[in-house]
């Protein structure tokens, strides 16, 4: 029965989320990413809580990624939100250059670099890859890995596994905002 809850409650919370956004080809609201990161990291306490360990790291995988997608927008100056589309993408040109003519060795040109699932990706172009690194080392090996695709593999999750990871990701996300 609680089982059966948790799947409920977690396709309701999918349909509220959708009918508060626009669900096409539109850039991402700062604030849109915030409430979602939120709302997955709600959704991962309420799997914990009721022992879904793999659906409680899937759900905070993704709200790391929301969270890392805000600080990309924070920190490249996309003011009209995370883009979603090549287009959009062009449409930052001078925020890109000016983070492309920085010496920092990386370059950003595809919207694909950043459009993506790949967290180690994602933290790069963050601007806080040495602190996360750093200050947070532990955490970081402990979610760096994490993959949406992860979700078509069977595999039995421990409480603590699944604890440990969730509290990693609050670290990083708690940092990072």
């Amino acid at each position: 029965m609680r089982a059966k809850f948790v799947r409920f409650y977690l396709w309701f919370i999918d349909v509220v989320e959708k009918a508060k956004m626009k669900i096409d080809d539109c850039m991402v609201q700062l604030k849109d990413l915030k409430f979602l990161a939120s709302q997955k990291q709600k959704d991962a306490e309420a799997l914990l809580r009721n022992d879904r360990n793999a659906g409680a790291i899937y759900m905070m995988g993704y709200a790391l990624e929301l969270s890392l997608k805000r600080k990309i927008s924070q920190t490249l100056n996309f003011q009209q939100g995370f883009p979603e589309t090549p287009a959009e993408f062009a449409s930052y040109s001078s925020q890109l250059a000016v983070f492309n003519g920085l010496a920092t060795g990386i370059q950003l040109t595809q919207i694909k670099q950043i459009r993506n699932h790949k967290l180690p990706d994602l933290l790069v172009f963050s601007g806080a890859q040495a602190t996360i690194t750093s200050h947070l080392h532990g955490e970081w090996q402990m979610v760096h890995a994490w993959t949406p695709e992860k979700r078509y593999v069977r595999q039995r999750v421990t409480s603590l596994k699944a604890q440990s990871f969730v509290m990693a990701a609050k670290r990083i996300i708690s940092k990072i905002s």
